[in-house]
């Protein structure tokens, strides 16, 4: 006799259960996953809310608005002078403001587009 452990298999029909319960692991996997993408999307709308405050509070301390402003009532002697008033409005651009609205925005969008596909298919 070879000693082959395909040779003699005793084939067991699978329990009458299964079925459901692969269905039930499915489902949990994917409630998991939703409550995991709304809980993301909460924590980034918390993040945006803080980072625009910031942005808000950067504009106001950097001159930023003064800049912009100064662009549209004296708009000749601005563009005379416009390289440097250029690098004068880049340099004062709130520069981790932006960026952090735009990366919490852009998670918050995201999470938020993602927790509202079909779950259970």
């Amino acid at each position: 006799m070879v000693n082959n452990p395909f040779y003699n298999l005793d084939f067991k029909e699978p329990p009458i259960d299964l079925g459901a319960k692969i269905v039930l692991q499915v489902r949990r996997y994917e409630t998991r996953k939703l409550v995991i993408k709304r809980g993301l999307g909460a924590l980034s709308l918390v993040g945006f809310w803080f980072s625009i405050n910031q942005l808000l509070t950067e504009l106001a301390t950097s001159g930023f608005g003064n800049y912009l402003n100064m662009f549209f009532s004296d708009t000749k002697e601005i563009l005379a002078m416009a390289p440097d008033f250029g690098i004068l409005l880049l340099e004062s651009m709130p520069v981790w403001g932006l960026l952090s609205s735009l990366v919490c925005g852009l998670v918050l969008i995201l999470s938020v587009r993602g927790s509202f596909r079909p779950v259970f298919r």
